[in-house]
C-alpha cells in the first residue's frame, strides 16, 4: 500500500494490531459484538466473496442501509477490496435511489432487505445479480453473508493513490436530486484526526461511542465510526434513533462519547426528564448537523456531565469551525484544524472580502487535505462551487476582529421583509427559547406590500402545545425586532426533516402559500394606514 495513504481499512487494521482482542463493534439490538481481530477476519471473508462475484478495485458500489453492524462490515470490505463505496441515505425512496444509481454509473449495490428497493435497484443497474442484501436477505437474491468466502489470499493487490476516490457521499437533497460528493483517500486521516483535535476525543480502548448519526453522513462515518475505531475505541451501533433508546444505551453500554445533532440532543434530554437512567458515563458530547438554540445549548451544558463541543462542517470540507468545551454562544466558532476560512461579500468573488462585523458568505479553502475531489461527474458544478480555490458554503457569517466567526444562517434562507433582511435561523432560535416549543422553522410568505413576511411552523416540547397568541406575545415582549416577528403560526406534531434531522424548509416554502390560504390568510399584518408598523 502507498505509504502516503491511510485508507479506512488501513486505519482499522492498525488498530487491530494494537488491541486485537478489544471489542470494536457492539450491536445491542441483536446481541452481537466483534473484536478488532474478528472484525478484520469478517471483512476479509466478505471482501474475498465480493471479488469472487466480480467486484474489482475502482468499481463504484452503492450501500443503502441504516446503522447496522452488517453495514459497517460491508463498507470496510469495499475499502479492503479497493472499491468506491457510495453511501446513500436509506430513507430515500426507491425511485431516487434508482436515479442516483444510473446517474452515478454504479455497478453494484448492497441494500437493506426491502423487496421494492431491491427491484428498483436491479432495474437501474440492469443486473439482478449485482444487487446484494444485508441481513436475512430477500427470497431468490443473495445476501452479503451468502457470498462471504473463507480464503482471502487471492484478493487483488491494490495500491491506492492519494487522489483516488475512496467514498462518495451525498448531499441532503433538500434542493433537488442529491449531489454525489467524492472524497479521496488522502482525506481519510485528516477527517479522523480533527475529532481528536477539536472534539476532545482521546486515544485508547476506554472510548465508547454511540452511533447516533447516520453512517451515510460524513460526521456519522468519519466523526463517530471511523474516529472511534482508528483510536481503538468501541462503537455501539444504534439501529433506530429515539431519545429513550439512546438514553438506555448510554447507561447500559457506559457510553463516553456522543456525536449528535441538536435535535437528537433535544430528544435525549426529553427522554432523561422522564427517566431515572444515568448519563454519568458521558465525558464528551459534540453537536453538529445544524444550528443549536441558546436555550437548548444551555440545557445540554446544565444536564450532561460532559465537555460540550460545537462543530461546523460540510460534506465537501469536513470540519471547518469549532468551539468548546463549554461554550454558551451558539454558532460562534473559530477555524478548525486544516481549515482556512474567510467571509466574502454577498454576491462577490472570493477576494471581495467583507469587513469585520459585515455579513457575508463563509468560504473555506479547498487546499485542505480533508477537502473533497469534486462532485461526481459534475466538473462544471465543482468549478462553480470552488472559485479561486475557495469553497462557497452558502452559509452567511460575520467575522470578528479577534478571529471568531458567527454563523447567521443559510444565505438562501433569507427573508426580505420591507427591505429588511430576516435570518430564519435567528427567529427559530428565539422561538425555541419558549418553554412550549420543541422545534421551529421560519419561512417567508409572499406579500404584495412587504415582499415577504415571516411565518413560523412549530412543534411542541414534550406534552406542551404551543399557542399562537402566547408565541406572539413572547416575540413582542422579548428582544426580537418587530419586523422579524412571525405573522402566523402553524402548530404541527412533527416538522418535516431529513435523515440528519434538519428541517426541510424547502418543503415548507413550497406549501406556505397554500397553508395560509386554507386558514384564511395571514393574521396580524399591519394595515395600509400603518406603513411604519413593521419597523423595529
Amino acid at each position: 500500500m502507498n505509504a502516503a495513504v491511510q485508507t479506512a481499512d488501513a486505519l482499522v487494521r492498525a488498530a487491530a494490531e494494537r488491541t486485537p482482542d478489544s471489542v470494536a463493534l457492539v450491536d445491542p439490538t441483536h446481541g452481537r459484538s466483534l473484536t478488532y481481530r474478528s472484525l478484520c477476519e469478517r471483512v476479509d471473508r466478505t471482501a474475498t466473496g465480493l471479488h469472487e462475484i466480480g467486484l474489482m478495485p475502482g468499481d463504484r458500489v452503492a450501500t443503502v442501509a441504516g446503522n447496522t453492524l452488517d453495514h459497517v462490515v460491508a463498507i470496510l470490505a469495499l475499502q479492503r477490496l479497493g472499491a468506491v463505496a457510495a453511501l446513500m441515505n436509506h430513507r430515500m425512496d426507491s425511485q431516487t435511489v434508482a436515479e442516483l444509481l444510473v446517474s452515478g454509473r454504479i455497478s453494484h449495490a448492497i441494500v437493506r432487505p426491502d423487496e421494492a428497493l431491491v427491484a428498483s435497484a436491479a432495474e437501474a443497474i440492469g443486473a439482478e445479480d449485482h444487487v446484494l442484501t444485508l441481513g436475512d436477505g430477500v427470497d431468490g437474491l443473495r445476501s452479503l453473508d451468502d457470498v462471504a468466502s473463507d480464503g482471502h489470499d487471492d484478493l487483488p493487490l491494490h495500491d491506492p493513490q492519494p487522489e483516488d476516490p475512496s467514498f462518495v457521499f451525498y448531499s441532503s437533497g433538500t434542493t433537488g436530486l442529491p449531489k454525489g460528493i467524492v472524497v479521496p483517500h488522502r482525506a481519510t486521516l485528516p477527517r479522523v484526526v480533527w475529532l481528536a483535535a477539536q472534539g476532545g476525543l482521546s486515544f485508547g480502548p476506554h472510548n465508547r461511542s454511540l452511533g447516533a448519526l447516520p453512517i451515510n453522513h460524513v460526521m456519522g462515518f468519519y466523526g463517530a465510526l471511523l474516529a472511534t475505531l482508528s483510536l481503538n475505541g468501541t462503537y455501539v451501533v444504534l439501529e433506530r434513533w429515539s431519545g429513550s433508546a439512546a438514553l438506555e444505551l448510554v447507561e447500559r453500554e457506559r457510553i463516553s462519547s456522543l456525536l449528535a445533532s441538536p435535535t437528537q440532543l433535544y430528544d435525549l434530554l426529553a427522554a432523561a426528564e422522564r427517566s431515572e437512567a444515568s448519563v454519568r458515563s458521558l465525558e464528551i458530547v459534540a453537536h453538529t448537523g445544524g444550528p443549536i438554540s441558546v436555550a437548548l445549548l444551555d440545557r445540554v451544558v446544565a444536564a450532561l456531565p460532559a465537555s460540550v463541543w460545537q462543530l461546523y462542517g460540510t460534506t465537501e470540507l469536513m470540519n471547518s469551525l469549532y468551539a468548546g468545551p463549554q461554550t454558551s454562544r451558539p454558532q460562534v466558532m473559530r477555524p478548525g484544524l486544516f481549515s482556512r476560512v474567510r467571509v466574502a461579500r454577498l454576491g462577490g468573488g472570493p477576494d471581495d472580502l467583507a469587513a469585520p462585523g459585515e455579513e457575508g458568505e463563509l468560504l473555506v479553502g479547498t487546499d485542505s487535505p480533508a477537502a473533497f475531489s469534486g462532485y461526481l461527474d459534475q466538473p462544471q458544478l465543482t468549478r462553480e462551487k470552488c472559485p479561486g480555490g475557495w469553497y462557497r458554503t452558502g452559509d452567511a457569517a460575520v467575522a470578528t476582529e479577534d478571529g471568531w466567526y458567527e454563523l447567521k444562517g443559510r444565505c438562501d434562507d433569507m427573508i426580505v421583509c420591507g427591505a429588511e433582511n430576516v435570518h430564519a435561523q435567528e427567529v427559530e432560535s428565539f422561538l425555541e427559547g419558549h418553554p412550549s416549543v420543541g422545534g421551529a422553522a421560519v419561512v417567508g410568505a409572499p406579500d404584495e406590500r412587504w415582499g415577504e413576511l415571516p411565518v413560523a411552523y412549530v412543534e411542541g416540547h414534550g406534552a406542551a402545545t404551543p399557542l399562537p397568541d402566547a408565541l406572539d406575545a413572547f416575540c413582542r415582549d422579548g428582544s426580537l425586532a418587530n419586523y422579524k416577528r412571525p405573522r402566523h403560526y402553524f402548530v404541527w406534531d412533527r416538522l418535516p426533516r431529513n435523515a440528519m434531522n434538519k428541517v426541510l424548509r424547502r418543503t415548507l416554502r413550497e406549501r406556505v402559500a397554500r397553508d395560509l390560504e386554507q386558514e384564511g390568510g395571514l393574521r396580524g399584518i399591519p394595515s395600509a394606514g400603518q406603513p411604519g408598523h413593521l419597523n423595529p
